[in-house]
């Protein structure tokens, strides 16, 4: 008996499905009560992105003196997108958080997720679209999305908080472009990845004993699985 109970109450909680199930980022934010504003950004070799903000006010300070509010970047990880920052409740999400607390909240989108999946000549169902890895998306998509960023603040540096690929990406950026070190005022680094050469696990398994499996799976993929299921991980990505 017992069991049923508690068979026919977690059916009923899996029906009750939240509000903001449906909705994207930008009506996640609006939702609870937050302005929101999408940036579109393109990088050097053509790819269209979108950055999402929770745009703050003029802070006035208690001498009586107006302060700009900080300015912040958040960059999700592998498979994520900008709505992995405001996906809980307010009292619950960093992106939310951080505007409670005065910060200008910019949230970007890498090439490949569903808010950048637009090209200036190539569209999602050519192959060459994604023909690229996390190396393009720090060489290309955070320094053309960090450059947007200080454009639109006018500030010569911003605070960044990356998660795992979006670490990943920040250090691999600023060791081939210095000169970001001087834009990037300080970094919290969430789940930090240094190399993904140690890949433990299954994954690491076949990487390593099972190389011919790959342009098998990309065969099968692009023949018999729709393209919503596999059009943004790229084999190349590891």
């Amino acid at each position: 008996m017992r069991f049923f109970l508690v068979l026919v109450i977690g059916i009923r909680v899996g029906l009750c499905s939240l509000p903001e199930t449906n909705m994207k980022t930008l009506d996640i934010i609006s939702y609870y009560g937050y302005p929101a504003e999408e940036i579109p950004v393109e990088t050097k070799d053509g790819y269209l992105l979108k950055i999402h903000r929770i745009p703050a006010q003029l802070q006035k300070r208690f001498d009586g003196f107006v302060k700009k509010p900080p300015v912040v970047f958040l960059q999700h990880g592998l498979l994520g997108s900008s709505a992995d920052w405001i996906l809980n409740t307010p009292t619950n999400s960093l992106g939310f958080l951080l505007a409670d607390l005065g910060f200008d909240v910019w949230i970007g989108n890498f090439r490949g997720n569903i808010y950048s999946r637009s090209h200036t000549n190539l569209t999602i169902k050519d192959e060459k679209y994604w023909q690229f890895s996390w190396d393009e998306m720090a060489k290309y998509d955070l320094p053309a999305m960090i450059d947007m960023v200080l454009h639109i603040t006018k500030r010569s540096c911003i605070y960044y908080i990356g998660h795992s690929q979006g670490t990943l990406t920040m250090f691999a950026m600023l060791s081939q472009n210095p000169v970001y070190s001087q834009k990037i005022r300080k970094i919290f680094a969430l789940a930090p990845v240094g190399r993904v050469s140690h890949i433990q696990g299954i994954l690491g398994f076949l990487a390593r004993h099972f190389r011919l499996l790959f342009p098998v799976s990309s065969k099968f993929q692009k023949n018999y699985l729709p393209l919503s299921t596999n059009n943004f991980l790229s084999l190349r990505w590891v």
